[in-house]
């Protein structure tokens, strides 16, 4: 179903559907594109939380190719619903940050367009903030939900990555604290954005509440763009710099800025140089004659900056902090990153690899290349593209989301 035209019909530039008596107690922004197979199923479970009144939903389309409007009109006397529209299509970051500008709330939380509320979780957390008096920023429990078999694949208790299931005053935290979306990064953007939360909450000495309740059910959808099959490749492989550059370089750029300590500082970026080492090693076993090698070059260039960046930097240093506790550090991070390389035997040990990745011998240099300049990036992803029979990320981005709209 293609109604380009029409979609127009879906754009209210932010003017309420209804009137709410008060200030909404939590205002919902939905980044959306051609989302009418699974929009309806949210709204109804946003609208069976039973506090219409304090709750707002801000609908932020994509420039969707096909208009969904029918299903909304249905909510729109239910339930406070603005709509609005972002400049031009490219990444979903910039859907989220245009939903913020009309954001009205005292708190606001994201949704994605085919995930669900729990029922009747959200009068709850309202109790919870107002009981304990939290003014700034909450995390919640979420499930991931294989969507057609309803089985539970996963639970995600309390932590800070991914935007699912957290709350973030909009007075108090979001604004004074300058969070915004990072301006087109195409795949991420939920990880830049908990690194931006993460060093605010650092910089200003403030902690998440942390309720252990699940109020969220994230549906992974295999045809999804961090879930679909690239040519036999992982998400992760093909955009390996933009995850870098979502975490790992934000880290380092506070830092130097000194939005974060020294102390914080250190442990982020030992936390980035392990998951960089067990996704390249994860990388390398799913495909051991054929992984993608220009990721060695993004792990070396961030373990390198990251030297340069702290005096205390070295192999053995970097070994000793990852050690304690029965290398408990190091553990977690490798049980995470196994969720997101899928299984993997380690090739190379850490020491080995950090040796590795400062031999300049291990890598000759690649012509006309700079791994972290952004004037560059278009032309090496479409380097890396080819390689697996892909011509560019826009490509990438509607090919998943073609296959998505068709399921």
């Amino acid at each position: 179903m293609s109604d380009t035209n029409n979609v127009k019909e879906l754009i209210t530039d932010g003017i309420p559907s209804k009137k709410l008596e008060y200030r909404p107690f939590f205002s919902i922004i939905i980044p959306c594109y051609n989302s009418r197979k699974t929009l309806g199923q949210l709204l109804a479970s946003i609208e069976a939380q039973n506090m219409a009144d304090d709750i707002e939903i801000i609908l932020s389309d994509d420039h969707s190719t096909e208009s969904y409007q029918d299903i909304v009109d249905p909510f729109r006397e239910k339930l406070c619903i603005k709509q609005v529209q972002t400049d031009y299509n490219f990444a979903p970051g910039n859907t989220r940050e245009r939903g913020v500008q009309y954001a009205t709330g005292e708190w606001i939380a994201f949704a994605d367009h085919d995930d669900l509320y729990i029922v009747d979780t959200l009068p709850r957390i309202k109790d919870i903030i107002q009981d304990s008096g939290e003014k700034y920023y909450v995390i919640s429990n979420f499930l991931e939900v294989e969507p057609n078999t309803k089985q539970i694949i996963r639970q995600h208790i309390g932590t800070r990555n991914w935007n699912h299931a957290k709350f973030y005053n909009l007075d108090n935290f979001w604004k004074p604290y300058d969070i915004h979306f990072k301006k087109d990064l195409l795949t991420h953007e939920d990880i830049y954005i908990s690194s931006v939360v993460n060093c605010a909450c650092n910089k200003y000495n403030t902690q998440p509440l942390l309720v252990n309740m699940f109020t969220y059910i994230w549906n992974a959808r295999p045809t999804s763009v961090s879930r679909a099959d690239y040519q036999g490749r992982n998400f992760l492989e093909i955009y390996f710099r933009d995850y870098i550059a979502s975490t790992g370089d934000l880290y380092l750029e506070r830092y130097k800025e000194g939005g974060i300590s020294e102390d914080y500082g250190i442990q982020s970026a030992i936390n980035i140089i392990l998951f960089c080492y067990f996704y390249t090693q994860g990388f390398k076993f799913q495909k051991p004659n054929d992984w993608l090698e220009i990721n060695d070059y993004h792990a070396r260039d961030f373990v390198m900056r990251c030297m340069e960046t702290f005096d205390k930097f070295n192999t053995q240093f970097i070994i000793d902090y990852c050690s304690p506790n029965q290398a408990e550090f190091y553990r977690g991070v490798r049980d995470t990153a196994y969720i997101g390389a899928g299984g993997f035997i380690e090739d190379m040990d850490f020491r080995t690899w950090l040796d590795y990745m400062q031999d300049e011998k291990n890598f000759p240099k690649l012509e006309d290349y700079e791994l972290h300049k952004n004037d560059k990036r278009k032309t090496t992803m479409i380097q890396e593209m080819t390689k697996v029979g892909l011509n560019d990320k826009e490509t990438l981005e509607k090919e998943a989301r073609e296959k998505e709209a068709i399921s």
